[in-house]
């Protein structure tokens, strides 16, 4: 038996097509939307995972150029922000030591501790040139584990050697560009009384003889030798000296320019600029800069109402080949 089929008629109006064309519609964007965010998402892990990557394995470095030139210094403040500037990026940066001196934390020093030149316990070796009466960084160094060996022909042999902890060693000399004998008259201020110190100064690959260290590693080297460092850099990169450092931590001294005719003071800052960049011929880059505000220290800029500090803690890291033609 044959079943007659009613046709259905199905009417639409013009509203309900109008909501279709939108539900169809809004379904695509979705669509298209979903996909846009998943590639998006997709592009920023893989950039993610490629930055970690080459962060991992080099270090950013901020240089902006490898010329052995100093820029043209117009102002002194052109200098000290030349000198303040990084050049490279420590992503773990301590400071070894300090005391309270004039309302302020002195003698404490930086140290990198990123794995290219970190200083690994019970397998570093220190150089503390310039100790004073403040051995908290050499104490902190002999805390960590390292071999620390302290120079600093200015004063009592015997105050420093009968205090020296288990790791490290006290020698009565200086670091300079030549050798020679110096008389220090020290007044003590909490005793009324002075000595004569006898000072002998030595140079580093002399030092380098008298420690038994021909070929040893210095992991870190601080220069804290009161505005000598301007004539035993040039020494050491003459005689080729550099090889086997890998931190240098220097006090940078320029109270010079504080005597200086105003006409003068541009041409000794450019000296020191080319002098500081002797290091980055060697391969080392800035880390970091700190100001040491010294009363003493300060250069009154002239027609201006304030102070810019030539005394400041500079850190720098081996970081790179040694620029020969640049």
């Amino acid at each position: 038996m044959l079943l007659a089929m009613t046709p259905v008629r199905i009417r639409v109006t013009p509203l309900a097509a109008y909501l279709l064309a939108l539900a169809v519609y809004s379904c695509f964007m979705c669509i298209s939307t979903l996909k846009e965010h998943q590639r998006r998402q997709y592009e920023a892990m893989t950039a993610n995972d490629a930055g970690i990557d080459e962060d991992q394995q080099r270090p950013s470095i901020h240089r902006r150029t490898r010329s052995l030139d100093p820029p043209k210094f117009v102002t002194v403040d052109d200098f000290y922000s030349w000198l303040s500037s990084p050049e490279t990026d420590c992503r773990k940066l301590v400071r070894f030591g300090g005391t309270y001196c004039r309302k302020t934390v002195d003698s404490d020093k930086n140290v990198c501790l990123d794995p290219d030149v970190a200083l690994k316990p019970r397998n570093c070796t220190v150089y503390s040139f310039g100790i004073g009466h403040d051995t908290s960084f050499d104490d902190m160094s002999n805390d960590f584990g390292c071999d620390v060996f302290m120079f600093d022909p200015t004063i009592n042999k015997s105050d420093v050697s009968s205090q020296l902890l288990k790791k490290q060693k006290f020698f009565h000399v200086g670091i300079s560009s030549k050798n020679y004998t110096l008389l220090h008259n020290v007044t003590y201020v909490d005793s009324g009384g002075g000595e004569v110190i006898v000072g002998k100064y030595n140079t580093y690959d002399e030092i380098r003889k008298l420690v038994g260290h021909t070929n040893q590693v210095v992991h870190y080297l601080k220069v804290d030798i009161e505005n000598t460092e301007w004539d035993v850099i040039p020494y050491l990169s003459r005689k080729g000296l550099w090889p086997g450092i890998m931190q240098i931590a220097i006090e940078v001294h320029t109270m010079a320019i504080m005597d200086l005719p105003p006409e003068n003071v541009m041409d000794e800052l450019q000296r020191y600029a080319r002098i500081l960049l002797l290091l980055r011929k060697e391969g080392f880059l800035r880390v970091s800069y700190r100001p040491n505000y010294v009363e003493e220290t300060l250069y009154k800029v002239p027609g201006e109402n304030r102070s810019i500090p030539t005394c400041s803690e500079v850190l720098y890291i081996r970081r790179g080949p040694r620029l020969i033609d640049i």
